[in-house]
């Protein structure tokens, strides 16, 4: 899983996006002259929280499940995935509704991400899990439960059979529209795109230089870095110390820039002057121990004197 260089950045991303969505879902509506004008945008804001809050309390229940951390960014993919997902049908169900909503979401946007990672194909920002699972599934799930009078209020339809979510005893009609409208769009971004990325890649502009990918195109192309801290491949521990209170679990790989350990001083401070000292450690996570425990002897790796030493001058 790719990890940011910068999670309080990308936290407080997340919610400025939450936000911005009350401006993309219920303002769509465009006026409020009316009293079901006021009920439709209140009902949209209402499903709209709901299916983003439900799908980051689900990606966060998922990820503690598989890794057994509260995994943050995770959490933060989850509720976007949810936004995405409620976007289609933010107006015609029910409040219940966009809680099964953002559920389902949740599974589509972790495991989605985990597909493409096993398949080595590089998607750091979630593009394919965010907006293909999470919108497909949201698109679809308006064909399932889809109310017939929120769909006369707001699209004007006259009464009818077609326009009912399946579960609420529609004949299917609008679940093959929406279906169809997936096919379609699926054809057309894939027929076009691959037309144009195929000319790129003739053309020798679909990559960058293995230097400016290194670097990083914030450097190579913009002339400034985003990065807290200069990238080093050094890997700071596996698992912390294991104590009678708590347990310190700083989970890294290969592809997590240690310079995220730069934005936590008191940890940075530990390194820095005790090298890396497992007591001291786990009494800042309020041990009064600090020990290691006997069921628990390879709770950290040894590392020789010049990675620790690299590692202590992230200051």
């Amino acid at each position: 899983r790719t990890a940011t260089d910068n999670p309080p950045l990308y936290l407080l991303g997340t919610f400025l996006l939450w936000v911005g969505w009350y401006s993309f879902n219920p303002i769509s509506n465009l006026a409020i002259d009316t009293y079901s004008d006021a009920e439709t945008v209140a009902r949209t804001a209402t499903t709209t929280t709901l299916s983003a809050a439900s799908s980051g309390c689900m990606a966060l229940i998922i990820i503690y499940w598989r890794t057994r951390t509260w995994d943050m960014l995770t959490t933060c993919t989850g509720i976007l995935g949810g936004l995405v997902a409620i976007t289609a049908g933010c107006s015609v169900v029910e409040p219940w509704a966009a809680i099964i909503c953002g559920v389902v979401a949740a599974p589509c946007v972790v495991y989605g991400d985990m597909l493409l990672d096993y398949f080595k194909i590089d998607d750091p920002a979630c593009a394919f899990s965010l907006h293909a699972l999470s919108g497909i599934w949201g698109v679809l799930f308006v064909g399932l439960l889809a109310r017939e009078d929120y769909m006369i209020k707001v699209y004007d339809k006259p009464p009818s059979k077609d326009i009912i979510g399946l579960f609420y005893g529609g004949n299917g009609k609008l679940l093959l529209a929406q279906f169809t409208a997936v096919v379609v769009t699926i054809a057309w971004t894939c027929g076009m795109m691959y037309g144009f990325f195929w000319l790129l890649n003739k053309l020798g502009m679909l990559r960058v230089g293995l230097a400016e990918e290194a670097a990083g195109l914030d450097q190579a192309a913009m002339g400034e870095s985003a990065m807290v801290s200069k990238p080093t491949d050094a890997k700071v521990m596996q698992r912390g110390a294991t104590t009678s209170h708590s347990t310190i679990g700083l989970v890294t790989n290969p592809s997590y820039r240690v310079g995220s350990i730069n934005q936590m001083p008191l940890l940075q401070q530990v390194i820095h002057e005790d090298g890396f000292n497992f007591d001291k450690l786990a009494n800042m996570n309020g041990s009064p121990t600090g020990a290691r425990t006997p069921s628990n002897p390879g709770s950290r790796k040894e590392y020789d004197a010049s990675t620790l030493a690299s590692t202590s001058k992230l200051a």
